[in-house]
C-alpha cells in the first residue's frame, strides 16, 4: 500500500486471512501432496512431492534450503538441498522420512538454475530412477528412511 498524503492510502487492500495464505503457498512449494485426480480420496494413490515449487535460484551454486519435521498427510518429512554445482556439478540432498503411511510415490524435485538436464542420480550410492524432463528423482517409499541423494549434471 502507498500513501499519496497522510491518511489517504491506495493500492491493494488484502484481508489478513489472504495475507496469511503466503505460509500455505510456501509450504506447497517445499512439500505438497498431490492426488492423481481431484476426486481421489484414497491417499495411498497420492504422490508426496519434496521441493516441487522451489525456485531455480534456490538451487544456485553455494545455496541451500530445506525443511525440518514438516507435517504431511503421510507423516513427517525433513530434507536439505545443497548446491555443489560449481565445484562438483551436483545437487545433493539429505532426506529423512518418518511416515505413518505410504504414498504411491515420493518425488524430490531438483532444478538446475540454468535448465541443464539431469545426467545421473544416486540414492545412498546406488543408481536411482529419475526424470530429466520433470527434474525429479523417485525416492523409495519407506516409512522410516534416511536418504542421501546426489544428482549430477555433467
Amino acid at each position: 500500500e502507498w500513501m499519496s498524503e497522510p491518511g489517504l492510502g491506495a493500492g491493494p487492500f488484502y484481508k489478513p486471512s489472504d495475507e496469511a495464505r503466503v505460509i500455505t503457498w510456501l509450504r506447497h512449494h517445499l512439500v505438497t501432496e498431490e492426488p492423481p485426480d481431484s476426486l481421489c480420496a484414497d491417499v495411498s494413490r497420492w504422490t508426496l512431492w519434496l521441493a516441487k515449487g522451489a525456485p531455480r535460484a534456490w538451487h544456485a551454486a553455494g545455496e541451500s534450503f530445506g525443511v525440518s519435521d514438516m507435517p504431511t498427510f503421510f507423516g513427517q518429512v525433513s530434507y536439505r538441498v545443497d548446491s555443489f554445482l560449481v565445484t562438483e556439478g551436483e545437487l545433493r540432498a539429505r532426506v529423512r522420512l518418518n511416515l505413518r503411511r505410504l504414498p504411491r510415490e515420493i518425488r524430490l524435485r531438483l532444478r538446475h538454475p540454468t535448465h541443464q538436464p539431469m545426467h545421473h542420480a544416486t540414492i545412498n550410492g546406488r543408481p536411482a530412477q529419475f526424470d530429466p524432463e520433470g527434474e525429479y528423482v523417485v525416492l523409495p517409499a519407506d516409512v522410516q528412511a534416511d536418504y542421501h541423494v546426489i544428482v549430477g549434471y555433467r
